[in-house]
């Protein structure tokens, strides 16, 4: 749940969630409530921002690197002008929410890549009551894991974010 969200939009009580093995967390970020778990691939994306007017800025980046990397998968993602997001014809695809402390990012974006959609039936997503679900592996109609995905976002991300990455990453000692 992020700073913004509001309690009604947990649909079951705090003791059905127990009993579904769902934990619940209330953070700093924007947004409202949101759901993190298996199949998605999560990014919190950090950078140094010279002014917190540029947050809007960097949520429209990480939009425009999903909307990207969708494109890898001929899926034609969308934004809307009420909401921070992707969108496939109506369906949410990826929450974004950011949040900002002494000027550096964090949180970021989920992507449904091939996620359980029935773990959002507790909810409403990002406080948006009948928003239709959707993921990468639904809109493709064929298997598509976090390794397919993964890499095309972050070279996506690097476009987007103009950052350089290395061929090799080294590994941490």
């Amino acid at each position: 749940m992020g700073k913004s969200g509001k309690r009604q939009n947990l649909l079951v009580s705090d003791a059905e969630l127990r009993r579904r093995g769902i934990s619940y967390f209330e953070v700093e970020r924007g947004g409202d409530l949101t759901y993190h778990g298996p199949g998605q691939l999560v990014g919190y994306p950090i950078f140094k921002l010279a002014r917190l007017r540029e947050v809007q800025a960097f949520v429209r980046k990480m939009e425009e690197s999903i909307l990207r990397a969708l494109a890898h998968f001929a899926i034609r993602g969308e934004r809307r002008a009420d909401h921070a997001g992707v969108f496939v014809r109506g369906a949410k695809i990826a929450s974004i929410g950011a949040a900002v402390k002494a000027g550096v990012t964090f949180h970021g974006f989920a992507l449904d890549v091939c996620t359980d959609l029935n773990y959002y039936h507790v909810i409403n997503p990002c406080g948006m009551p009948g928003v239709g679900l959707t993921t990468i592996a639904r809109e493709c109609g064929r298997d598509v894991g976090l390794d397919e995905a993964k890499p095309i976002v972050r070279n996506a991300m690097a476009e987007v974010f103009e950052w350089t990455i290395p061929d090799e990453v080294p590994a941490a000692s």
